[in-house]
């Protein structure tokens, strides 16, 4: 498994898993549209903040992209947050993700949030060192759906 820059070709691969149902009531999100994904796409690529990483598996000589791990801002604050396609949960891939982005993102502190229930996020976030800090009440957005958000911190 490695990570690499996020090209615009894997974009297909990348939105396919974030439309996934099950996918996105784990991460607490809304599906979004084509068009509204590409828009996003677009303003990180443009963002020199924004570390955008793809991660690739080699298996038979054939890679396949299954997921993505990344450092964006939000509301001032460096945050990290990585998904893995569903085929692949429980295999350690996020751990490995995250542990090799952290590797090459040397700036702390980052933060990292996932859903108090999503017990497989908080254990990859535990397993890279982040320490957790609390628990709020995430408030239904556009883009995201109501519930208990755990706060976690890398520093």
């Amino acid at each position: 498994m490695t990570i690499r820059p996020t090209l615009k070709q894997d974009l297909g691969a990348i939105y396919s898993m974030h439309v996934d149902p099950e996918a996105c009531v784990m991460a607490g999100v809304k599906p979004r549209t084509r068009e509204a994904f590409d828009a996003t796409w677009d303003s990180s690529f443009a963002d020199p903040r924004v570390i955008p990483r793809t991660i690739v598996m080699s298996r038979n000589g054939a890679a396949e992209i299954v997921g993505g791990v990344s450092l964006f801002q939000s509301e001032c604050v460096d945050m990290v947050g990585y998904s893995v396609a569903r085929r692949h949960w429980g295999e350690g891939i996020a751990t490995r993700a995250l542990r090799l982005f952290l590797d090459e993102v040397r700036q702390r502190p980052l933060r990292a949030d996932a859903l108090a229930n999503n017990t497989g996020s908080i254990r990859v976030l535990e397993r890279c060192g982040f320490r957790f800090m609390g628990t709020h009440k995430g408030e239904e957005t556009e883009r995201y759906l109501p519930g208990l958000v755990a706060s976690f911190v890398l520093e």
